[in-house]
């Protein structure tokens, strides 16, 4: 996905954001503002976007002096997961397909981001997932797919969000599955820590993409995770910035589950802000991406 217009401002607020949470030093906040301004100003229009999401953020982290300005949030949201465990075990069990039941939970969790948006509920999401209506729904190529899998590749994305794939993933334990995790900290993305943490390790072989990036670029994970990606019989991603970076990819049984956190996305899938799909590759009816207008 290029990046548009509207993301100039989505980068200048998670410059402010990222940095509050980082420090109390206004002058660091500032610094961090005109850091990611001063690229902002030179980047060419139709970059991509997860490209131009990892320069802005590596500027962040220089300008405040910190490696991981999310620590404190995923903490606090990994805390949060972990006391509603029981609650998340037990919405996946409801109604009377448990297949559906856990697909929808992964993606109640899905609301946990600080890149798109810092203002949801998670225990609002929790009691509202079975409700969800589906966007875009593709669930009965999803559920024909994992009947005939043996291997599947799963794309985790925040980490929070981790506790809420685990139905899922003890529905797939008679699969081999690989849960892969973010190479490094960037935003509150979960890294092997968290899903160690989270006891993932016990439902999945554990890997991660080589490097410090918030999607999945193809180009540039590392080799034997590109591999799986290629080889595996279904893929399962997690996430907006994993379809930022897939959405074009050229395989068969790949698997969106998302929650819609960004208009430009939400235009692209004909679908509204807050909206939650469930998505083939191949099979998605694209609008022309946009172009902004202020």
């Amino acid at each position: 996905m290029k990046i548009k217009l509207d993301c100039m401002a989505c980068y200048i607020r998670q410059a402010v954001q990222a940095a509050r949470m980082s420090t109390d030093d206004e002058q660091l906040h500032w610094n961090a503002v005109r850091a990611v301004a001063e690229y902002l100003k030179d980047v060419p229009a139709g970059t991509d976007s997860i490209m131009a999401a990892e320069n802005v953020h590596r500027r962040i982290r220089d300008a405040v002096g910190d490696p991981d300005p999310y620590l404190k949030v995923k903490e606090e949201f990994t805390a949060m997961a972990e006391k509603m465990e029981p609650q998340i075990d037990e919405m996946a069990r409801r109604g009377s397909d448990p297949l559906l039941a856990a697909v929808k939970t992964a993606i109640a969790g899905n609301i946990i981001d600080f890149g798109a948006a810092a203002d949801f509920d998670l225990a609002a999401s929790v009691r509202d997932a079975m409700n969800f209506d589906v966007a875009v729904n593709h669930y009965d190529a999803l559920k024909e797919s994992l009947e005939k899998a043996a291997t599947v590749l799963y794309l985790a994305d925040n980490t929070g969000e981790i506790y809420f794939d685990k139905p899922l993933l003890r529905l797939l334990r008679d699969k081999a599955v690989t849960f892969v995790v973010r190479g490094a900290p960037s935003l509150n993305d979960a890294t092997m820590e968290y899903a160690e943490r989270a006891g993932i390790g016990r439902l999945a072989k554990l890997a991660d993409t080589g490097i410090q990036s918030m999607g999945f670029p193809l180009e540039r994970i590392a080799p034997e995770i590109r591999d799986l990606f290629f080889s595996a019989d279904v893929v399962v991603s997690k996430g907006q910035a994993n379809f930022e970076s897939l959405f074009d990819a050229v395989r068969t049984s790949l698997f969106f589950l998302m929650k819609v956190k960004c208009d430009l996305v939400a235009r692209m899938l004909g679908a509204h802000f807050g909206d939650i799909c469930i998505m083939e590759s191949g099979r998605i009816s694209l609008n022309e991406e946009p172009v902004a207008k202020f």
